[in-house]
C-alpha cells in the first residue's frame, strides 16, 4: 500500500513487473555475476533506464497536475503534494511540476531525449 495524503492505493498494477524486476536485481550479487568491463557497462545501462523512468514519472506528475490529483490527495498544489508525499526537499516537488509542464508544453525534443535515456533528468530540468 502506498500513500500520498488522503490517497492510499496499491497503484494501477501497471508497474508490478517493474517492481518485480527491481526486486530481482536487488537480490542478485551483481559484482559476482559480471566482470569489471560488464559492471562498467551496467552502470551506463542502469543510468539510462533510471532517466527513462524519470521521464515516465514526469509524465505522471503532469497528468496529476492537469487532472487535479493533488486536490484528491488533500493538497492545495501538486508541488506540495510531491514534496510532502515523497519526502522531498523543500521546493523539489514544485521543481518537478515545473519541469513536467515545460517538457510537455515547450521542450518536446528534450522530453524525447529523456524518455530515450539520452540525457539525465538534471539536464532536462536545466
Amino acid at each position: 500500500m502506498f500513500e500520498i495524503g488522503s490517497v492510499a492505493s496499491q497503484g494501477s498494477g501497471t508497474l508490478d513487473e517493474l517492481t518485480a524486476a527491481v526486486d530481482r536485481l536487488q537480490e542478485t550479487e551483481i559484482r559476482a555475476a559480471a566482470g569489471l568491463v560488464d559492471t562498467v557497462a551496467d552502470i551506463a545501462v542502469l543510468h539510462a533506464q533510471i532517466q527513462r523512468l524519470q521521464s515516465l514519472m514526469l509524465d505522471l506528475v503532469r497528468t496529476c497536475d492537469t487532472d487535479g490529483g493533488h486536490h484528491l490527495a488533500g493538497y492545495a498544489t501538486p508541488g506540495t503534494m510531491l514534496t510532502d508525499g515523497l519526502r522531498l526537499a523543500p521546493g523539489q516537488g514544485q521543481a518537478m511540476v515545473n519541469t513536467a509542464r515545460a517538457l510537455h508544453s515547450t521542450f518536446g525534443k528534450t522530453r524525447e531525449a529523456l524518455a530515450d535515456g539520452e540525457i539525465s533528468s538534471a539536464h532536462a530540468t536545466a
